[in-house]
């Protein structure tokens, strides 16, 4: 629907019929203070299921960067960058049924930050989610996330590709998992794939 703010960052799954979603970051005014993930279901042919709808509002004037996995089945799990209560970018995620009624609210995906002060004061940052959708309705995000230490003498930083499975309730299922080795450089741009067995593969990169 047409909106005077800028609508940007979309991405787009489809469903093993053809069937497609496209989501995207909206701001609904130039004097918004807030931003949205807005979503938009398509047949196969093209044509609009529906209306657009609001997935998540956000107060991360950062930006969210939101993408989108389709199951088989059409639900899917959209995740962006958000930020909690202490003012940290995380990783949310929310899952909805195949006609784009949702199955959970927004839930955080990643562990959250680590607590730092002082002259040792931590800030911890995730973005760039990506996300992809198995056989059986199960879900895998992926993200860059770290610490960057501030302290007297400098600061570091330790940035790794990270990732977790998704149920298909949109609940975070086992344990967040590292790829790869950590190290100085943002470790940004990550993407995953899984086959039709439902083995995941990811592609990181680094910048």
């Amino acid at each position: 629907s047409y909106t005077t703010g800028q609508q940007t960052a979309p991405a787009i799954a489809a469903d093993a019929a053809g069937n497609y979603i496209v989501v995207w970051e909206s701001e609904a005014s130039p004097a918004s203070q807030t931003l949205a993930v807005r979503g938009q279901r398509f047949s196969a042919t093209g044509t609009r299921l529906g209306g657009d709808f609001q997935i998540a509002s956000s107060s991360n004037s950062d930006g969210l960067a939101p993408d989108v996995a389709m199951a088989p089945d059409g639900s899917f799990v959209v995740t962006w960058r958000e930020v909690d209560d202490g003012s940290f970018p995380r990783i949310a995620a929310r899952a909805f049924d195949s006609n784009g009624t949702a199955r959970s609210e927004p839930a955080f995906v990643d562990d959250g930050p680590q607590a730092g002060g002082g002259w040792g004061y931590q800030y911890y940052y995730a973005g760039a989610p990506a996300v992809a959708a198995g056989q059986q309705g199960e879900f895998v995000v992926v993200w860059s996330a770290g610490i960057k230490s501030y302290s007297y003498f400098g600061f570091a930083r330790e940035f790794t590709i990270r990732g977790r499975r998704v149920g298909a309730s949109g609940s975070p299922a086992g344990e967040e998992v590292h790829v790869g080795a950590s190290g100085f450089y943002w470790a940004a741009s990550p993407d995953i794939a899984e086959q039709a067995a439902g083995v995941g593969t990811q592609r990181a990169g680094l910048a």
